[in-house]
């Protein structure tokens, strides 16, 4: 691979099934501006009509693998890419879209496109795209934290260190942010269990619900005791199943596998 033309690191963005929301995030955001110089953009399909297919140092994948067009194009984007980001909820883990993994699809196309549900090119199950290929990092969020991903990817290209998420649950950016627990209104949260980082954006005005995917080692018995209290069993599992369901400790939790404590 011809890399680091005249010494800046080739990168490269792609979106696959997904708004938009998380590239637009970056791509909005004013530290990316001072990168401009440093860094060789190679494609960028909402900033500029360039498209330059090959190879890059650093591919920015946002959007989940929907269709079978898209699993060719993810594992062609790993093969040119020295290092591969899934940014956001959606390549992290499937996000919104892994509500589809619990029903039936073709069910969903016959009512939806009575006149021809064939034509409709069933999803895939919704996952993260390391199902598929080999994630140097994940930037979760729907969006993610912008000042994160940038900070991120920034260092991710300069090798100044291994980045790291952040190793702390939301509660610790509500407590920053001076936000007033929502348990303590009887509205349930995940944020005790979801990794945090964001800011805490969203229980500053409505609960979380685990869009950046779980912290390591969650304590989720004690999570499930919570909750229990505001929620019933088949509550609770659509709660965990909305944005992170494919995660390993979510899984546990919609499968079964983990119970509020003594039960």
């Amino acid at each position: 691979m011809e890399l680091n033309i005249d010494g800046k690191p080739k990168i490269s963005f792609f979106d696959l099934t997904g708004c938009n929301g998380c590239l637009y995030t970056v791509l909005n955001h004013p530290l990316l501006l001072q990168l401009v110089d440093s860094i060789n953009v190679r494609e960028f399909r909402l900033a500029s009509n360039v498209k330059k297919e090959d190879a890059c140092d650093l591919a920015i994948v946002e959007g989940y693998v929907a269709i079978q067009e898209e699993v060719e194009t993810v594992k062609e984007i790993r093969e040119k890419a020295e290092k591969v980001v899934a940014l956001g909820s959606c390549s992290s883990y499937g996000s919104i879209h892994s509500i589809q993994n619990f029903i039936d699809v073709k069910e969903a196309k016959n009512k939806i496109y009575p006149d021809a549900p064939d034509f409709i090119e069933t999803p895939k199950k919704a996952v993260s795209i390391d199902d598929y290929i080999k994630v140097d990092l994940k930037v979760p969020g729907c969006p993610p934290n912008a000042d994160e991903a940038v900070e991120l990817i920034a260092d991710l290209v300069s090798g100044k260190r291994s980045p790291e998420l952040a190793q702390w649950p939301v509660c610790v950016d509500c407590k920053m942010r001076e936000n007033i627990c929502v348990f303590i209104h009887g509205i349930p949260c995940l944020g005790p269990v979801t990794r945090g980082g964001c800011g805490a954006p969203c229980p500053a005005s409505y609960t979380c619900d685990g869009c950046r995917g779980p912290l390591d080692n969650p304590n989720l018995e004690s999570e499930l005791e919570y909750l229990s209290k505001y929620l019933d069993r088949e509550e609770i599992i659509r709660f965990f199943k909305r944005y992170a369901s494919c995660s390993e400790d979510f899984r546990k939790v919609i499968e079964g596998e983990v119970n509020v404590r003594g039960s």
